[in-house]
């Protein structure tokens, strides 16, 4: 699919499902409102300026020009003004029974609605990596806690704070959402080392997580799975579902180590030996050449460098992520488009350039062209077929997981990671663009199960803290006076009011940001990130 198209059909699915997530809560509240006898005022889907109305058994039915979700108008489930209708008439008082049904049914809804996804998912199924062994330490820097905890390369972690290593992304967010880290590994003819526990440390360059200092390599089985098309892997025959067992004299049990092997030297031709069908045979393949013309810096504030991309050509030069650019052949670098364009029009040519690193001035040499060799294919996947009420529970306890840390003095998480509407829509369209379009709709599944998880906090103008007021009604017999709930309500506003500026000018300061890339990792061969070998 041409990147336009699919850059609109992805916008297009933000704007329906982002939108709809709402509607279908505030349309739960309609519903139980009505079954209870409540009044209704008004039903909008989207906000601002009325394009259509129509008024229908007393409901105004309104569909406003912004199709960001929409609203209910429901007088009597405010417990701290005197109900009446939008044009002033009295309104009798909603029983707490009432209130509380009508606002449950809200967060249901989400609820609901995640179940209807999850069972579409279910049925087509999700495609997920293979399973590794472990990760397998490539790189332990002298500076990194790990280093001084006694990890060291070669060794193997098998379990991260008791679970299996089992990918990055598990051992990421233990690394992410945990105070400290305790790592078992493998060390040789040593099993079950215990390295920790160890609080990691924060990444200033993003957003100050706690991130692994170390490098790995994820040990995945040696079966393919994607097979390029025009790449040397089709050319040569082989298949989807091929395990790749030598290549040349050197034994293969683990996928990346196609990508090492292939670019270890100069060799042009290899001797594959696979297995398929349970049968042995032998390909004689040229992997194409390849070239990435980036240097492989990230920036977030030029000149200083947020970070240098593994194998790439800066640094393979040495530079490194602190490093500032003062010159680059003799000329300063007044920004970040200007340095971009030097890398640009000297893509093959050796480049003098002059850092700044701490108090020391260092200057290197590099050509920002990358060369490798590439095989064209991707690690084995598989279909697996989830529980709907599986996927939820799984969504929850990350929920519950990410505000233990929040709350957490120790963890590396704090409230300026939280997203607004304008994160949550970067992450949806980033997602469905660029995975397709099931992992699209776990991310939508996700984003109902956690609006209905917020919306049922005990605070005063969300779901939980209408039911909690009705549940004092109900236990005391009396009505909250309004006396007291009315500042209550005023604070608790504004607070929410101060929290979604401040998540969406975090969001929008992210997704402005100059974190420009001079290096697109998706160009990198995959033995770096575990593409394409």
């Amino acid at each position: 699919m041409p990147d336009t198209l699919a850059g609109v059909l992805s916008i297009v699915f933000v704007a329906f499902f982002f939108g709809f997530s709402i509607f279908i809560h505030e349309l739960g509240h309609m519903l139980a409102a009505l079954w209870r006898k409540m009044h209704v005022d008004k039903f909008s889907i989207g906000f601002g300026h009325r394009i259509l109305s129509k008024r229908w058994k007393n409901i105004d039915f309104v569909i406003g020009w912004l199709p960001l979700g929409g609203y209910v108008a429901l007088p009597q489930m405010d417990a701290a003004n005197e109900p009446q209708t939008e044009d002033g008439k009295p309104l009798p008082e909603a029983k707490p029974l009432d209130r509380i049904i009508t606002a449950l049914a809200g967060p249901f809804f989400n609820i609901l609605f995640a179940l209807v996804l999850g069972t579409v998912i279910y049925f087509v199924g999700k495609k997920v990596p293979p399973v590794a062994e472990g990760l397998l330490i490539t790189n332990v820097p002298k500076e990194s806690v790990e280093f001084t905890k006694g990890l060291k390369a070669g060794d193997i972690i098998r379990e991260v704070n008791g679970k299996a290593a089992t990918s990055h992304q598990v051992t990421m967010m233990e690394y992410v959402m945990r105070d400290d880290v305790t790592l078992k590994v493998d060390r040789g003819d040593q099993k079950d080392l215990v390295i920790g526990p160890f609080t990691p440390k924060s990444n200033k360059n993003y957003e100050n997580l706690r991130l692994m200092s170390i490098e790995s390599e994820s040990l995945y089985p040696a079966g393919l799975g994607g097979i390029a098309k025009g790449s040397a892997a089709e050319e040569a025959g082989l298949l989807s579902g091929d395990i790749i067992k030598k290549i040349d004299d050197k034994q293969i049990d683990y996928f990346y180590q196609i990508g090492d092997e292939i670019n270890a030297d100069d060799r042009k031709e290899f001797t594959f030996v696979i297995e398929r069908e349970g049968q042995e045979k032998t390909f004689l393949i040229a992997p194409q050449i390849k070239s990435v013309d980036k240097a492989g810096m990230m920036f977030r504030s030029f000149p200083g460098i947020m970070d240098v991309i593994a194998e790439s050509p800066a640094e393979k030069a040495g530079i490194k992520a602190g490093d500032a650019i003062v010159e680059v052949n003799g000329y300063p670098m007044k920004d970040l488009k200007e340095f971009k364009g030097v890398v640009a029009r000297h893509q093959k040519e050796m480049m003098k350039v002059k850092l700044q690193r701490g108090a020391e001035v260092v200057e290197l040499e590099f050509t920002p062209t990358h060369t490798y060799k590439q095989l064209g294919v991707g690690p084995q996947m598989s279909i697996q077929k989830i529980n709907p009420v599986v996927q939820i529970t799984r969504v929850v306890e990350n929920t519950y997981d990410t505000i233990k840390a929040l709350v957490s003095p120790n963890s590396g998480v704090d409230i300026s990671m939280m997203s607004s509407f304008v994160g949550i829509s970067s992450g949806m369209y980033k997602t469905v663009k660029q995975a397709g379009l099931i992992e699209g709709l776990s991310f939508v599944l996700m984003i109902n199960v956690a609006l209905a998880i917020f919306n049922l906090l005990p605070f005063p103008v969300l779901d939980g803290g209408h039911i909690v007021i009705a549940l004092i009604e109900m236990l005391t017999r009396r009505k909250v006076p309004a006396a007291v709930l009315q500042p209550i309500y005023v604070v608790f506003m504004l607070l929410l009011m101060t929290f979604a500026l401040y998540a969406t000018f975090n969001d929008v300061r992210r997704e402005v940001d100059t974190r420009e890339v001079v290096q697109d990792p998706l160009e990198l061969p995959v033995k770096t990130l575990g593409k394409v070998s």
